[in-house]
């Protein structure tokens, strides 16, 4: 059973999602305080950290934004918020927020993103380099060649690509949402200028 901490003051939250989320063998630990989540972090190390962007005031992405200095940074952590806008997907990858979920939570989703963090740390845990060939001097030795030629192509959990899709497919989609998120990556950003610069829409002047 995966491990996930739930770094919010909401115990209501916290009383509806654990339930849930046992169902899909997940078991939740309720922080409501930065020094109790690092003191549970020395205790067990949690596969997500699940972030409320308000807590007491207080945004979440700044606690996260101090968890990215910490030892802790390797830990995914999503961010739980009510409303998506230009300057909270900024934030977002600043503090190294993996996922961004939409309040009321969907649980079934939730644990399909769970499900797909847990999937891509197996994947990268093969994939590592054995630590056999070692210097005298103590320091690792990796054989290159063989690495890149044993390595896969992995992929990866991006918000900006789930979001996306999940706007697109939505009747009730929020064009001003989609529009911050899409300048939010360049690369997307980049190839949406390339499809509506292209001869397929003809513009009369290049945007």
């Amino acid at each position: 059973m995966g491990t996930v901490i739930l770094f919010s003051k909401d115990l209501n939250l916290f009383v509806n999602m654990k339930t849930d989320l046992q169902e899909y063998h997940y078991s939740l630990i309720f922080c409501p305080t930065m020094e109790g989540l690092f003191k549970q972090l020395e205790k067990e190390r949690a596969g997500v950290i699940l972030v409320d962007q308000d807590i007491d005031g207080q945004q979440g992405l700044d606690y996260c934004l101090k968890m990215e200095g910490s030892i802790y940074k390797d830990i995914p952590r999503f961010i739980m918020t009510g409303k998506v806008d230009k300057q909270l997907v900024a934030q977002m990858v600043r503090s190294g927020v993996k996922q961004i979920l939409l309040k009321p939570l969907d649980l079934k989703l939730l644990a399909m993103r769970l499900n797909d963090v847990a999937e891509l740390k197996v994947q990268r845990d093969e994939h590592a380099p054995e630590k056999e060939d070692l210097k005298e001097d103590g320091e690792e030795q990796f054989d290159l060649e063989k690495l890149l030629k044993s390595s896969k192509e992995l992929s990866t959990v991006s918000f900006i690509a789930t979001r996306t899709l999940e706007l697109i497919e939505s009747e009730e989609t929020d064009f001003s949402e989609m529009a911050a998120i899409i300048e939010s990556d360049q690369a997307l950003s980049a190839l949406v200028l390339k499809v509506i610069n292209s001869p397929f829409y003809s513009l009369a002047k290049k945007i």
